[in-house]
């Protein structure tokens, strides 16, 4: 079984970042969704065995980080698609991600930029929004998502609260 941990939205706040990556010490793969380059940046140097993928977001200036990232996973054969979302208009629908899942033949689809965490499942695809690790809308908590894939290649997202941290 293998486990993915999901993050976006840290806007400059690394402390976040470093709590959820120590609360789940033994997960190897990550993505970031943006609106944060420094701060993964300070994370891929903190973690170096780690295999941190990571997006371009709207506010990530004169970054040349790629605004889509499509994998297929190692350990399974689970294709994953990774954007921040602004370019997907995600925080009016998610039509455009649905396209983008056929094109990419995505099983999951991460996406951030709404700061509202989600995990949708239509038509045989994932799409999961881990919401903001320090920047929640609408009155909601900073979170992170974590999915895990089971050795059939079953697939449970989960939301998750960011523990208190120090600033």
């Amino acid at each position: 079984m293998g486990r993915i941990l999901v993050m976006s939205d840290s806007h400059g706040r690394i402390s976040p970042l470093r709590e959820v990556m120590q609360i789940n010490a033994d997960v190897k793969t990550v993505f970031f969704l943006g609106d944060g380059e420094e701060d993964i940046l300070q994370i891929i140097r903190e973690y170096p065995d780690k295999n941190i993928y990571r997006v371009r977001g709207n506010c990530d200036f004169g970054s040349t980080v790629p605004l889509l990232f499509n994998t297929t996973l190692e350990y399974s054969n689970v294709t994953v698609t990774a954007v921040h979302g602004h370019l997907q208009n995600v925080k009016y629908s998610l039509t455009q991600l649905e396209d983008l899942a056929e094109k990419t033949k995505a099983h999951i689809v991460l996406y951030g930029h709404t700061h509202k965490p989600d995990i949708i499942f239509k038509d045989g695809v994932y799409y999961i929004c881990p919401g903001s690790v320090s920047s929640p809308r609408d009155g909601g908590v900073p979170s992170y998502a974590f999915i895990d894939i089971t050795d059939i290649n079953h697939i449970v997202g989960c939301i998750a609260p960011v523990p208190p941290y120090k600033i």
